[in-house]
C-alpha cells in the first residue's frame, strides 16, 4: 500500500510562475494483519524497519540513514497523533516528509525521509533521512535542514518555528541491533553490530547474535564444552563443582568412619582371645579341696616363727619344716605343680632327695636327681597353720 502527500508551494505576492506540487511516496504495511519482513517490527499497528535500514519492494534494505528529531513550537500535539494509523498521523507524517524531500532533494545519493512517531510536547517528531551510497556526513544534513528551516520561516512553510536535533543511529528505535547479544557502533550513517562478550555470530542475521547451549561456552565463532564441575549459560555456573568437592570430602570422611569402626570391633574381638598370663589360671571363686591348706600367701603383718627364707646352702636341707602335719605336704606338692606349671625349671633348685618323708616325695620326684646333687640353691618354705 502507497500512500502520497502533495505539497504545494505558496508565496504572499503575486506568482510570477507556478511549481509543480512535490510527490511523496512512502511504502507502508499494516501490522498485524500482515507479517512484517524480516528485520522489522510491528510499531503501532505499522510495520517499521530497524533503523539503518529502509522498506523497499516489500524487503528491508541497509541504507545510510541520519536520524534525528524535528520539534515544532507552533504546533498543537493532537492525542491521535501518537497512532500511526490515524489519518491525522499519516497526513502530518507527510506533509514532515515532503518539507524534508525539498530540504535535500539535490544531495546525491538521498531516497527519502521518514517520520518514525510524534510525540507530546507541543510536536516532536522523529525522522530518519535515508541516503544510499553518499559521501554525505550528518553536519551536511543538518546544516541542509536547518537552511531549509529558516528559509520555511520566512515564507510560513511546513518547517516554520522547528529546529532539528541530530540523534545516534544506534538509539533510535526499532534499535539496529539486538539490545541483549549485540552492541552497536555507527558511522557515517551506517549501523554496524557486533556480538557482546558470551555470544556468537550467526548466519541467519547480523544484527543478533546466539548464545551456546547450556554447559557450552564461546570459543571464537564457535562453542566449545565447559571445563570440569561447570556447566550452565557461558559456564557460569559452579554448582556440579561444588557438589563434587563436597562429596569427595564427605567420601572421605565416611570411610574414615568405616575403617574405625572395622579396627574397633576388630580389636575387641582380639582382646578376648588373647590369654590372660596375670591371671590365675583356676576359675574365680573356685573352692580349694576338702582338707588341703591353700598355699601361703604374702601378708603385712610380720610373723617371724612362720617365715618363707630362700638361702644358699652346701648341704642337704630338707623341704618345709619336718614337723608340719600331713596337709602342708600336700600344699607344698601343689606348689609345686604350680611351679612346673609356670616353667620355672631354669630355676635350679637343690632339693634334698634323701631327706624327703613319705609325705613329701611326690614333690621331689618331679626333679631329676642329678639336679639335687649339683644345685646349691636351697629355698626353705615353712607353710603357714
Amino acid at each position: 500500500m502507497f500512500l502520497c502527500h502533495v505539497a504545494e508551494t505558496t508565496t504572499t505576492n503575486p506568482p510570477v510562475t507556478t511549481a509543480p506540487p512535490t510527490i511523496v511516496t512512502i511504502p507502508f504495511i499494516e501490522c498485524p494483519a500482515v507479517p512484517c519482513p524480516a528485520d522489522s517490527i510491528c510499531l503501532e499497528g505499522v510495520c517499521q524497519c530497524r533503523s539503518g535500514t529502509f522498506l523497499q519492494d516489500g524487503h528491508c534494505v541497509p541504507a545510510q540513514v541520519f536520524p534525528g528529531e524535528l520539534h515544532f513550537t507552533n504546533r498543537e500535539f493532537k492525542v491521535e497523533m501518537s497512532d500511526r494509523t490515524s489519518e491525522i498521523f499519516r497526513k502530518t507524517a507527510h506533509e514532515i516528509s515532503a518539507a524534508l524531500y525539498e530540504a535535500l532533494k539535490d544531495v546525491p545519493g538521498y531516497q527519502r525521509s521518514e517520520v518514525v512517531r510524534l510525540e507530546e510536547g507541543s510536536v516532536r517528531a522523529t525522522v530518519n533521512n535515508i541516503f544510499e551510497n553518499t559521501n554525505t556526513s550528518e553536519d551536511d544534513v543538518k546544516d541542509l535542514i536547518e537552511t531549509a528551516i529558516n528559509k520555511s520561516s520566512d515564507t510560513g512553510g511546513v518547517l516554520s518555528g522547528a529546529s532539528f536535533t541530530p540523534e545516534n543511529l544506534c538509539d533510535v528505535e526499532p534499535l539496529p541491533c539486538d539490545s541483549i547479544s549485540a552492541k552497536c557502533t555507527h558511522e557515517n550513517g551506517r549501523a554496524r553490530c557486533s556480538c557482546k562478550t558470551g555470544y556468537i555470530p550467526t548466519m541467519y542475521s547480523n544484527t543478533i547474535c546466539r548464545g551456546c547451549p547450556s554447559g557450552q561456552e564461546p570459543d571464537g565463532d564457535k562453542c566449545k564444552s565447559c571445563k570440569f564441575g561447570y556447566g550452565g549459560f557461558n559456564c557460569n555456573d559452579s554448582s556440579l563443582l561444588a557438589v563434587v568437592v563436597v562429596s569427595c570430602v564427605l567420601g572421605g570422611i565416611l570411610l574414615i568412619l568405616v575403617l574405625a569402626v572395622i579396627s574397633y570391633h576388630g580389636w575387641r574381638r582380639y582382646s578376648k582371645r588373647k590369654p590372660d598370663d596375670s591371671s590365675s589360671p583356676y576359675s574365680i571363686g573356685e573352692s580349694w579341696p576338702a582338707g588341703v591348706n591353700p598355699i601361703s600367701r604374702a601378708t603385712t603383718k610380720w610373723n617371724s616363727t612362720r617365715s618363707m627364707e630362700m638361702r644358699e646352702a652346701a648341704y642337704t636341707d630338707v623341704l618345709g619344716d619336718r614337723t608340719q602335719q600331713t596337709n602342708s605336704a600336700v600344699s607344698y606338692h601343689m606348689f609345686s605343680r604350680r611351679l612346673c606349671r609356670l616353667n620355672y625349671f631354669p630355676l635350679i633348685l637343690r632339693l634334698s632327695h634323701a631327706s624327703c618323708r613319705p609325705s613329701t616325695k611326690s614333690v621331689c620326684s618331679m626333679l631329676p636327681r642329678h639336679l639335687a646333687s649339683r644345685s646349691h640353691l636351697l629355698i626353705n618354705l615353712k607353710p603357714t597353720q
